[in-house]
């Protein structure tokens, strides 16, 4: 069956016949050029003086087809090559991964931008054909950070020029047609090969049946905000925070953790990722040989065997992830001992810990450990703390810091938040606002400070790993 409407199959203006280049010269548009090689050169951002991204790459050919994608390169090929990051989602793959109407992290191609240098992205097809159509999905992450998409490119298939002009910069919303989040470029006018393009293409099943839902939003030009006047590359929120501010250390020679309840599974507990803070902040180092648990995972049942989800993975440094094999997964028994055991070389100085819990996703993070008693040498430290629920997604770094707060000299507690037991009872550990509306802004929102008081009037001190 052919789907009708095809006349709401967005176009550019005389696209067939020229594109006006920033030269003042006429760039013609080839009619369906033929290659397997095509890359994509990235000249400028919509604004953005640090990063540059895109949502996705639609590519179809002159049988209406989307064009088959055996491999998709980038140079610089994602902000993880910078220094403070290394386990950022926004890759390059994520380009063709099909999910291009999203703000997901897990969706989106994110890389350090420089002005005047090129930024290219590479794609080889499985075979040569010819090309009818490229849709770009510019980066759509939010309204401000919509300015990191591109804006200015070329392109160039098996070394002929095929397009030189300008990208739509994406609305940052969800709703809206197509050519709200980038642009559509066609290499040719025959109707055929766009009515086939048409049946093909996944794009407009979504638009049709939320056509009448859709309201139509006026294109305003939107002020910019908080420009930098220095060359510092701003530090992106999919990165990972490392704390700097440890100032209470103990040493010991071992360390063993008792994790005594989950947040609600009855059957299983589990976490992702587990730190212990030495001094300045580092973690220590940890090997597969110092570190032992009882029950050691999910093997020790009968029913497994070849369980991926081993004590091993603790330690693995792949903490910010939903990947389970990646994760430590134990059978959980109600009112049991579930040990963690750390056997240090030498006697450790230790500020404190860190832990990602169980993530795999948001109904699995009800196995992950809620409390945990800790026991030192000779000496019960805690009756126990309350570990956060993981979120079930990769949105930020969900790291949670115990520090050892309780003997800290009292000129450094007003640096730190405190996080150590007390024998008050824990009404909540997670505050979430949602900001609804601004007074009268229809672009940005914001607030100069927030402050949380407790039971007696006493402010919570807060770090920036809190929020």
């Amino acid at each position: 069956m052919r789907k009708e409407g095809l006349q709401i199959l967005p176009k550019r203006q005389e696209e067939e016949n020229s594109v006006e280049a920033h030269d003042g010269n006429d760039f013609k548009i080839p009619v369906l050029p033929y290659g397997q090689h095509l890359v994509i050169d990235i000249q400028t951002t919509w604004g953005d003086r640090h990063y540059v991204g895109l949502n996705g790459i639609e590519v179809f050919s002159s049988k209406g087809e989307p064009v088959q994608i055996s491999k998709i390169t980038a140079d610089p090929p994602d902000i993880n090559i910078l220094p403070v990051y290394g386990n950022d989602p926004r890759i390059i793959t994520n380009l063709i991964d099909g999910v291009n109407r999203t703000q997901d992290d897990m969706h989106l191609w994110l890389a350090p931008f420089t002005p005047g240098k090129s930024h290219f992205i590479f794609i080889d097809f499985v075979n040569s054909c010819q090309v009818a159509m490229i849709r770009i999905w510019n980066y759509n992450k939010s309204r401000i950070h919509s300015f990191r998409g591109v804006k200015d490119i070329i392109m160039v298939l098996d070394e002929q020029c095929i397009f030189k002009g300008e990208i739509a910069k994406a609305s940052g919303a969800l709703s809206g047609a197509p050519e709200h989040f980038g642009d559509t470029i066609l290499f040719t006018t025959d109707d055929d090969i766009l009515e086939a393009i048409y049946c093909y293409d996944e794009t407009y099943d979504g638009e049709m049946e939320n056509a009448g839902s859709l309201r139509y939003e006026e294109e305003l030009k939107r002020p910019t905000t908080a420009d930098r006047e220095g060359d510092e590359r701003p530090f992106t929120q999919a990165g990972k925070y490392v704390c700097r501010c440890i100032i209470c250390m103990f040493s010991y020679i071992g360390l063993q953790l008792n994790f005594t309840m989950t947040w609600g599974d009855s059957h299983y507990l589990g976490l992702t990722g587990l730190e212990v803070i030495g001094k300045d902040g580092h973690a220590l180092k940890i090997s597969t040989e110092q570190i032992s648990a009882s029950p050691q995972d999910l093997n020790d049942l009968p029913e497994y065997t070849g369980d991926s989800r081993t004590l091993e993975k603790l330690i693995d440094g792949t903490n910010i992830t939903v990947e389970d094999d990646h994760m430590w997964l134990i059978p959980f028994s109600f009112g049991e001992d579930h040990l963690l055991t750390i056997h240090f070389d030498k006697i450790e100085s230790i500020a404190g810990l860190r832990f990602w819990n169980y993530n795999k996703s948001p109904e699995d993070t009800f196995r992950g450990v809620s409390k945990r008693k800790e026991a030192l040498p000779a000496k019960i430290y805690s009756k126990g703390f309350l570990i956060r629920k993981g979120p079930g997604n990769c949105h930020f770094d969900f790291a949670q810091e115990i520090l050892f707060l309780d003997y800290l000299q009292p000129q450094l507690i007003n640096k730190v938040q405190r996080r150590t037991g007390s024998k008050r009872k824990e009404q909540a550990i997670v505050f979430q606002f949602q900001l609804l509306t601004s007074w009268g802004d229809p672009y940005y929102i914001g607030l100069n400070g927030l402050e949380l008081f407790n039971e007696r009037g006493d402010q919570i001190l807060l770090t920036e790993n809190s929020i």
